[in-house]
């Protein structure tokens, strides 16, 4: 189990009945893809895209990135794998059914083989996550202009409100304690 956080890219298995999810959502134990950088996951959890080897209604459609891995392709029942990145689901690193996808051990091995998926599948699958959420119009802005004016303001914001939940919780503090002097 990957407490500390798992690899963006890695193949991790996960039963997605376990978060309540019922059809169309994700349902039952699949492979999944990592999408979250590890330090994105220190809050204690994980951005998964389930995995398919299902043809049917898979191939060809924009939200679907087909797997190129050959060494994890091999143990897919259809040969193909996809991801269904339409369903990107975030999930608590200490769930019980989340670990790496493994292939039983050779005989002498300590553990399975684990997977990665490559660089290039890594990047269409975030992109096509990114489609799902966002307008052609709007996708294309942020992947062609220079938005670091923007960033830069996110970055500030973001700080911001860290220094007013660090102040409101000495605040709420020395409120509380006034307040147990007031009552003897």
């Amino acid at each position: 189990m990957g407490l500390d956080g798992y690899d963006a890219g890695t193949v991790v298995h996960f039963d997605f009945s376990e978060i309540g999810a019922i059809h169309p959502e994700m349902t039952g134990k699949h492979p999944a893809v990592v999408v979250s950088h590890k330090r994105m996951q220190q809050g204690g959890s994980v951005i998964l895209v389930p995995l398919t080897s299902k043809i049917n209604g898979n191939a060809g459609r924009d939200y679907v990135v087909e797997i190129t891995n050959q060494s994890f392709l091999r143990y897919s029942p259809s040969g193909r794998s996809f991801a269904l990145c339409d369903k990107p689901t975030s999930v608590a690193l200490k769930r019980p059914s989340l670990d790496y996808y493994e292939i039983k051990p050779r005989e002498g091995a300590n553990r399975g083989e684990r997977f990665r998926i490559g660089r290039d599948d890594l990047k269409m699958i975030r992109l096509a996550v990114l489609r799902c959420m966002l307008p052609d119009r709007e996708l294309k802005s942020l992947l062609t202009e220079d938005n670091s004016d923007e960033l830069t303001e996110l970055r500030e914001r973001i700080k911001q409100s860290a220094k007013r939940k660090k102040g409101a919780r000495g605040l709420s503090k020395r409120g509380s304690a006034k307040k147990g002097r007031g009552r003897k």
